[in-house]
């Protein structure tokens, strides 16, 4: 925990104090259901942690509070979350009627908001909360160690130019951001492009022209035109199937040996040189785990993921797989890597006429897989257009590795701003501001008084004699 020992120094008229001495009292969320439809809004943790709050998409209450003002955000609370993306946190700005879920913790600033607002995204405020957080399934923290974490306070007039060099700052990043982005869509727009282009021979166009009398036709069929030489075909065709399966775990023998062993979550990437658990071959003797040849086409046919996308890749090494897993072997007449790319361009469209259940796709169906048609080239047209599509491919993964490397910068320029921010170096002091320890003053005081008048007030109705009723009669 983040001692008063392990303050870094401050500027003149900075001082540090406490989230509670410069908020409100905190207030926990009330607890009830999301429901799709109501007429007053439920903001949850899940609604705050992308750092924009979609009040569109924002469900609504159950059952509402039977005193709703007690729990009606207003504009300019702040709203910090104690469960689950423990310390993400929001300033509310101009809400539709809403309240906030039991798993937020509702401060009201009592400085700028703004500022404040900044302070709970910025490097030390995180490093407090990873300190404070508890617990071993789930990190919490709660509202008695949130009031607790030092924050560095500047004079206010400060305070007001600090937030406006970030928002500048920031409206500059925001705008590279964007820029990053529309790329990253661009690139992927692009690879699109590439495959379409490739299986429907126009990537190789040139090519067919410069090598036309030694093109050997694929086996003709009665299916729709291709480029000249060109034919459709099934997966079944050009090549034998095999499936997968998974030794025992509770047998020590089957496993920390040498041979891969892919299970869904291992198809991530295009091409598998290796994998974090291995199987012996006695695993392999004594199990439904087959030895599949390098080279191999994995296809994931169960698992949550075939909602977003067909994972496809080939095994670069013998290897087993599980269950959840069905392997084309390619024919020696077929060039593997020219499958694998058919399979990535038509991932979507086989997710989607191969699917066992409609509309949510949780697994596909194996005999719909084996006679999917592909577009299938003559051999030699088949080499030239993986290195086509690879040289292509290799472009875009420089471009993405660079938005990704720019977009990771940007980020830590962020932070690198609000670390310069709340250290005071963001921005020049004025030694004519009042400083931070009199306005921090103020506050106490002002709180006293309110809490003072408050107790007050009850106290008036405790003494208050009840009104008898007077008999009509």
């Amino acid at each position: 925990m983040i001692e008063e020992q392990d303050l870094y120094p401050l500027p003149n008229e900075w001082v540090w104090t406490i989230l509670g001495d410069i908020s409100s009292q905190p207030q926990y969320g009330w607890t009830t259901k999301a429901i799709e439809s109501g007429s007053l809004h439920l903001l949850r943790t899940t609604d705050i942690t992308s750092g924009q709050i979609d009040w569109k998409n924002i469900p609504y209450c159950q059952e509402p509070p039977p005193n709703k003002e007690k729990y009606l955000l207003n504009d300019g609370d702040i709203v910090i979350s104690r469960a689950g993306s423990v310390g993400y946190s929001s300033h509310i700005k101009n809400p539709p009627e809403s309240v906030f879920a039991s798993y937020l913790i509702r401060f009201k600033p009592l400085i700028d908001g703004n500022f404040l607002s900044y302070f709970l995204k910025s490097p030390f405020y995180w490093q407090s909360i990873r300190e404070k957080s508890i617990g071993i399934a789930l990190a919490n923290v709660n509202a008695s160690k949130l009031i607790q974490i030092h924050v560095p306070l500047p004079p206010l007039p400060e305070q007001h130019r600090i937030v406006t060099k970030i928002e500048e700052l920031f409206t500059q990043l925001d705008a590279g951001v964007a820029s990053l982005k529309k790329v990253q869509v661009q690139v992927k727009h692009y690879r699109q492009a590439v495959l379409k282009a490739a299986f429907e021979g126009r990537l190789t166009q040139e090519w067919r022209e410069q090598h036309r009398e030694g093109i050997e036709p694929a086996d003709a069929t009665t299916l729709p035109p291709l480029p000249k030489g060109w034919d459709w075909t099934t997966f079944s065709s050009v090549g034998d199937w095999a499936g997968g399966g998974t030794p025992s775990t509770n047998i020590d023998e089957y496993w920390g040996g040498q041979i891969l062993w892919i299970s869904s979550k291992d198809v991530k990437v295009l091409k598998i040189f290796n994998t974090e658990l291995k199987i012996t071959s006695l695993g392999v003797a004594n199990s439904a785990a087959k030895m599949i040849p390098a080279g191999s086409l994995l296809f994931v046919v169960r698992s949550g993921i075939l909602q977003r996308t067909l994972p496809v890749a080939l095994t670069m090494v013998d290897a087993t797989v599980n269950q959840d897993i069905k392997v084309l072997i390619p024919s020696k007449k077929v060039n593997n890597e020219f499958l694998l790319w058919i399979a990535v361009a038509f991932g979507d469209n086989i997710r989607h006429t191969c699917a066992k259940d409609g509309t949510t796709v949780q697994s596909i169906n194996v005999p719909a897989l084996r006679q999917f048609l592909i577009p299938l080239a003559p051999r030699h047209e088949q080499d030239e257009i993986v290195e086509k599509i690879e040289r292509r491919m290799s472009i875009a993964d420089k471009i993405e590795n660079t938005i990704i490397t720019s977009l990771r910068e940007a980020e830590t320029l962020r932070q690198s701003i609000l670390k310069r921010a709340f250290e005071g170096k963001l921005v020049p002091q004025d030694p004519t501001d009042e400083p931070a320890s009199v306005l921090l003053e103020r506050i106490k005081a002002e709180k006293a008084h309110h809490a003072a008048e408050e107790k007050k007030s009850k106290q008036i109705q405790i003494k208050s004699p009840k009104r008898k009723v007077r008999n009509a009669n």
